[in-house]
């Protein structure tokens, strides 16, 4: 059932009766699951609309009341497998729901029991194999904002180990690429925070050769050469974040992190016997303060995480570098 946003009061009139009609025929007929089904549709609806309408409490209500149909639904017709489907998806987006809600331990409950609904058919059904993925990768997120970084890798490794081989068989099956991407992109985040970058580093990759969506690489290749810096490929890192820096679209932020690719670069640079590791480390300290003075010109306000970047280490004393840092009074 669809309704006109524009005219909710009307629709909730409407899924209302919905939901007293088909709750009075599944009382009469509980044998026929077609009325029990249409009866969690309803509130569902009505979950949505509540939503929509900026009342979370009563969705909640709502979405608790379908999900207890479709409990029974699996339960008393365990031989239709769309019912025990639909009830993993019901979970998940329950998962979703208290995670915007700040609820991160009812989310991650949420999670898994959408997990446990599917991990038994998912060795043979496609559709639970890439679905429990995209909860496990969620989960992991939920670990992950909590910076509990080794526990996440444990739900990112399980989502990778289900949809790698799914996508090879599978090459057509969009939605399991896109999921494999998001798992490798939150795993690479996850290894970083532990400053395991060579690790990281090859999950970037593998993100960006599964990424299909234009609006992502930019973020994907401006993570890569970050971490290509970290593991010291500083002519790669150099020569990504020069490209990059070309877009249009470049913010202060990006900014920001193109003077870290260079300060980093700087340091490797310092280290190299060569004859040219000093005229390269100047070169590169030069461009990192001249990005990150254009950020801070541009709206980056952020002076204490300046300060505290260990990333900015080879230029931190340059006087250049602590003018930046130089909070301006505010006028009176």
């Amino acid at each position: 059932m669809l309704y006109d946003a524009s005219n909710s009061a009307e629709a909730e009139a409407l899924y209302r009766q919905a939901a007293k009609s088909f709750a009075k025929l599944n009382a009469e007929f509980s044998a026929i699951p077609e009325y029990r089904d249409n009866l969690a549709k309803a509130w569902r609806n009505l979950g949505q609309l509540c939503e929509n309408a900026k009342r979370e409490d009563e969705a909640e209500e709502w979405y608790e009341k379908e999900i207890a149909v479709r409990e029974s639904l699996a339960a008393d017709f365990a031989d239709v497998t769309e019912y025990r489907q639909v009830l993993a998806s019901a979970y998940h987006n329950r998962g979703i729901r208290l995670n915007h809600q700040n609820k991160p331990e009812g989310a991650k409950a949420a999670y898994r029991r959408s997990i446990a609904l599917r991990e038994p058919f998912a060795e043979k059904n496609s559709r639970d194999r890439r679905d429990m993925a995209a909860s496990m990768v969620n989960l992991g997120n939920l670990f992950s904002d909590f910076n509990a970084y080794e526990e996440s890798l444990v739900w990112y490794g399980k989502a990778v180990e289900l949809l790698e081989p799914l996508t090879s068989a599978e090459p057509n099956n969009a939605l399991a690429r896109e999921y494999l991407r998001n798992a490798h992109w939150s795993r690479a985040g996850a290894l970083v925070d532990l400053c395991r970058y060579p690790e990281a580093l090859r999950d970037w990759e593998r993100a960006l050769a599964l990424n299909v969506d234009p609006s992502s690489v930019f973020s994907l290749r401006l993570r890569r050469a970050w971490t290509l810096a970290h593991v010291e490929r500083t002519a790669e890192a150099v020569a990504e974040a020069s490209e990059l820096a070309k877009a249009k679209d470049v913010d202060d932020g990006d900014r920001y992190d193109f003077a870290r690719i260079y300060a980093l670069a700087s340091a490797a640079a310092a280290k190299n016997p060569g004859a040219d590791a000093p005229r390269l480390a100047e070169q590169y300290a030069d461009r990192a303060i001249d990005l990150l003075s254009k950020a801070v010109a541009k709206g980056f306000k952020d002076v204490e995480r300046i300060k505290k970047d260990s990333d900015f280490k080879a230029v931190r004393e340059r006087e250049d570098f602590k003018k930046l840092l130089v909070v301006p009074p505010k006028p009176d």
